[in-house]
């Protein structure tokens, strides 16, 4: 299993022996109120002023300098389409993946133990940002439709907000009509799900099971009357309606995503700009300085609008009011 993993990492860094990066997970236990508060209050921003105080401007003294800017793989290139931006401001707790074509011999992890690894995160009361890096060959790459609504929906019962791939999704019109979570009861059940790591994978038993969650899954959607007034971000390389054969062959390991290096646990914050993450201990720090940054912007582009002239200009955009010359206000 260590010689499988490093030829993952080997792949996924395009380096022999990379070490993988240190992923400053989300706290051991339920997330309590100070956590969910700054979870939602992080969502006052969009996806361009986090990266603004995470290390897009290292000479600001609200940046907190946690990468350099452009060498490091923090956010996503412009690969990365946003399918549905009316969806919002989302944040999570990475979870991660990698599928690819199946492999003679290997079929220790499956789709049940992604699932398995998003409840945790339900199960504290967390919200899941799903990562998943789709390692298919060259030629028919762009066209694996991997995550559709079935999957979708399975995702949306065990609190994922957001699912970020490297490669094309399909079902659209299944993946917008999102049912709400279940009342906690249901919820309760679900977590209670027996789906045992002692099934054998491939076995008839085990394959009802995935066949059951799936169905469970369609049911809890077509019965919600409220199918579009929630929704979950979808950011791929874009759609393709089909695909064949595909299995899972890592769960929460580093992994690489259109220009972003994500490890398990760290946050993922998205919206019709982009995405891009940050370690998960540095949520209040990073809520704190996008509250001041957001507050000296606001100044200056009233400042800006109220200017006539390119002097009244050059003193808005210098930290002044359009009409005073004096020194820049500290």
């Amino acid at each position: 299993m260590a010689s499988r993993l490093r030829r993952v990492a080997r792949h996924v860094t395009g380096s022999a022996v990379t070490p993988a990066p240190v992923a400053f997970g989300p706290p051991d236990g339920p997330a309590e109120g100070d956590e969910l508060a700054l979870l939602e209050e992080v969502l006052e921003y969009n996806t361009p002023q986090i990266t603004n105080v995470v290390a897009t401007y290292p000479a600001q003294k609200t940046n907190l300098g946690l990468y350099n800017p452009w060498l490091t793989n923090w956010y996503c290139d412009n690969t990365m389409k946003c399918c549905f931006p009316e969806h919002g401001r989302k944040c999570g707790y990475a979870v991660t993946c990698i599928w690819g074509p199946p492999r003679d011999g290997f079929d220790r992890v499956s789709w049940i133990d992604v699932l398995k690894a998003l409840e945790v995160n339900r199960a504290n009361g967390r919200p899941s940002a799903l990562i998943i890096k789709q390692d298919f060959p060259e030629e028919y790459a762009n066209k694996v439709g991997l995550v559709g609504g079935n999957m979708a929906n399975a995702m949306k019962v065990l609190g994922v907000v957001g699912c970020i791939s490297d490669g094309p999704i399909r079902d659209l019109d299944e993946v917008t009509a999102f049912c709400p979570l279940p009342p906690p009861a249901l919820s309760r059940r679900l977590s209670l799900w027996p789906v045992s790591s002692e099934l054998t994978r491939g076995s008839v038993f085990y394959r009802s099971h995935t066949l059951a969650l799936s169905v469970l899954s369609l049911c809890l959607c077509l019965y919600c009357p409220q199918l579009r007034e929630l929704g979950m971000h979808f950011h791929s390389m874009g759609t393709s309606a089909g695909h064949g054969e595909f299995g899972v062959y890592a769960v929460n390991t580093p992994v690489h995503v259109c220009g972003m290096d994500v490890a398990p646990g760290e946050l993922v914050h998205m919206d019709e700009n982009g995405v891009c993450k940050f370690p998960a201990d540095k949520l209040d720090a990073v809520v704190d300085n996008c509250k001041e940054l957001q507050g000296e912007e606001d100044i200056t582009l009233a400042n800006v609008k109220e200017a006539t002239n390119f002097r009244e200009l050059m003193n808005a955009m210098s930290g002044r009011t359009p009409y005073d010359d004096g020194p820049k206000k500290k």
